[in-house]
């Protein structure tokens, strides 16, 4: 929600560290919150935030009911916009031609480990109808053979950590810190999906289903939806506050210790939410 009202007004890791804010005060507003007004809750926190960051900013508002708006729209909305069916089927189109087939499932796991860009989908599905052997498409030939995003990579990372598996999220890590992914933006996306985690934890909690999961983050498919309730059952509410605000004091600390050994704090991060430090 902030990302949309800020559009282009804002730098990245400006709207991860509203974000976070806006998470560190669900934290503190705890049990007090009835749970049925959350989402109404979560965006005027998020509005006044992004209220106040433009207003140090100069910027002019655009008030519309209960939403800010700002004049720039960003292209990538027009993308995101795309019907889901319609992108699966292509998908399902695009693997037929290479004599291959593909059940909606599995071409919902393509995308949430690709991404929904048809132009960086090409070459992945090029790449997995090469390489499967039978003439169905399975999760395995993708997991194989796909070049994840950094979403991905980064859920499958917050995933191993619910599970206590260091191992794993410390193999992941490193093969993104090879990519030269920058310590920061890694540290960004975990953050993201921590908190993603916490609201599935909360729906658990509360009694919610995916359904309100998706109307939460604007999902257009239930598979996220899904994949985030069965971590969020690994983990408590306590947990989820706890790591997002390791997360967030990391995050301070990267911006102003000069010096800072960023990849040495990201494994010791790791380690401490494996471990539920």
């Amino acid at each position: 929600m902030i990302g949309n009202q800020l559009g282009s007004f804002a730098a990245g890791e400006d709207i991860e560290e509203l974000a976070s804010d806006v998470f560190v005060a669900l934290w503190q507003a705890g049990r007090t919150l009835q749970t049925e007004h959350l989402r109404g809750w979560l965006g005027r926190v998020a509005r006044n935030q992004a209220i106040s960051f433009l207003r140090k900013q100069r910027l002019q508002l655009v008030p519309d009911e209960d939403y800010l708006l700002v004049d720039e729209r960003d292209a990538q909305k027009l993308l995101e916009a795309q019907e889901r069916s319609d992108l699966i089927n292509w998908i399902a189109r695009r693997f037929r031609a290479l004599g291959k087939g593909i059940d909606a499932q599995t071409a919902e796991h393509l995308i949430f480990t690709c991404g929904a860009l048809m132009t960086g989908l090409v070459p992945e599905i090029e790449k997995i109808g090469a390489y499967a052997k039978g003439k169905n498409i399975t999760t395995d030939d993708i997991n194989a053979v796909a070049d994840p995003v950094l979403d991905a990579v980064v859920f499958d990372m917050t995933n191993a950590i619910t599970k206590r598996d260091y191992g794993h999220a410390s193999e992941l890590l490193g093969q993104l810190l090879k990519k030269q992914e920058e310590p920061f933006v890694i540290l960004a996306v975990i953050s993201k999906e921590l908190r993603r985690i916490y609201t599935a934890r909360i729906a658990l909690d509360n009694g919610k289903d995916k359904l309100w999961l998706m109307e939460l983050w604007g999902m257009r498919s239930d598979y996220p939806a899904r994949l985030l309730m069965e971590a969020a059952r690994k983990t408590t509410s306590e947990w989820c506050s706890q790591s997002l605000l390791m997360c967030q004091r990391l995050d301070q600390r990267m911006k102003s210790e000069k010096g800072i050994d960023s990849e040495g704090e990201l494994k010791l991060l790791l380690m401490r939410l494996a471990q539920g430090k």
